[in-house]
Order: C-alpha cells, then sequence, then structure tokens
C-alpha cells in the first residue's frame, strides 16, 4: 500500500469483519522525536493472543479470503521505515494495531489523502463509531462521528446538504494538522 490512510482503510475493514462497533484511529508525528506512530484500537472480537503472529502472514487468514495482506503490507512498510508493527489483544476485547515509522526515512509512506479515507468511512459505516485523532506536535485535532451525529441529529444523512455539511466539517477540521 502507498500510503497510511490506505493501511487505516484496510484495518478499518478487518474490524468491521471483526464485529466492532467502535473503532479509535490515531496518528501522531514528533518531527523532534522523527517518528510518525499509527495506532488503531476497535471493540471486535479480538484474536486468541496464540494467533497474534500467524495473523501478520499474508497466507493465514480468519476470514473468507485465501489470504490477508493487509497487516503483513503494513508490517514489512513500517519496518522498511525504519518502524516496526505491535499487534495486542486488549482485555476488554478487540484488538490494538501500532505502527510506528521514522519520518526522516526515505521509505517512510506519506499520510495520503485521510480527508477521503474519514469520510469514507463515516458514510460507508453509519451505524460505527469512529474516531479518528491526529496530532503533529503541539497540534492535535479529533473527529468523532458520535459529535457529528448529534449535531445533525434528525436531518436526513442521504440529504445533499446535510452530507456537503459534514465533508465541510471533516475537510476544515483536517486542514488544522495539514498546515503544520
Amino acid at each position: 500500500m502507498k500510503d497510511i490512510s490506505l493501511h487505516i482503510l484496510d484495518i478499518v475493514q478487518n474490524s468491521l469483519h471483526a464485529g466492532a462497533t467502535q473503532i479509535k484511529v490515531s496518528v501522531t508525528e514528533s518531527r523532534l522525536k522523527n517518528i510518525l506512530i499509527l495506532e488503531i484500537r476497535d471493540n471486535g472480537k479480538g484474536i486468541d493472543d496464540s494467533l497474534l503472529d500467524k495473523i501478520i502472514d499474508p497466507f493465514y487468514t480468519t476470514g473468507k479470503k485465501k489470504v490477508g495482506m493487509g497487516l503483513a503490507l503494513l508490517k514489512q512498510n513500517a519496518e522498511m521505515a525504519g518502524g516496526s508493527l505491535e499487534l495486542k489483544s486488549l482485555k476488554t476485547g478487540g484488538l490494538l494495531v501500532k505502527a510506528s515509522f521514522m519520518l526522516n526515512h526515505i521509505d517512510c509512506p506519506p499520510i495520503g489523502e485521510i480527508h477521503e479515507t474519514v469520510k469514507n468511512i463515516f458514510f460507508a459505516n453509519p451505524e460505527l463509531r469512529f474516531i479518528y485523532e491526529q496530532i503533529i506536535d503541539n497540534k492535535k485535532i479529533k473527529i468523532d462521528t458520535n459529535e457529528i451525529n448529534e449535531a445533525v441529529d434528525g436531518l436526513d444523512m442521504q440529504n445533499k446538504e446535510t452530507r456537503a455539511a459534514i465533508k465541510e466539517y471533516i475537510d476544515e477540521t483536517l486542514k488544522i494538522v495539514a498546515n503544520c
């Protein structure tokens, strides 16, 4: 995968297949420490600790597909950029996926079209509580679909104007950190 936003989309799809109703994605960049950390936490059915190493293998899958390349590619991209991948079963259920990348490494993937990814996740999964958080040094933004849903309570989510307003809100919020 060419960028972080595509990894996010892939892992969110895995979380949804695992029955997640809440997914939190955090992207943290520290220029001082020269690191980008991607964390994706869900409340899906989780995975047994004994399978954590296996699910990184592209030829092992718990789904109907014959292969599962997403986590293997994320691990490869993280390691190529001087970082690592960590998977952790959560005691409350669900899974934590944490990848790190050295920011100044030539192979560090760009963040990509994160605003499109966030909008696609939101509109494709209206029942999902999706939280996206991005921190660049001291600037932080947070988009929480519960807050958006409360703000448009009673409005038709399929209405063109409502959708346009939500898209504009997401774009404007993400511009705050994009301009760092």
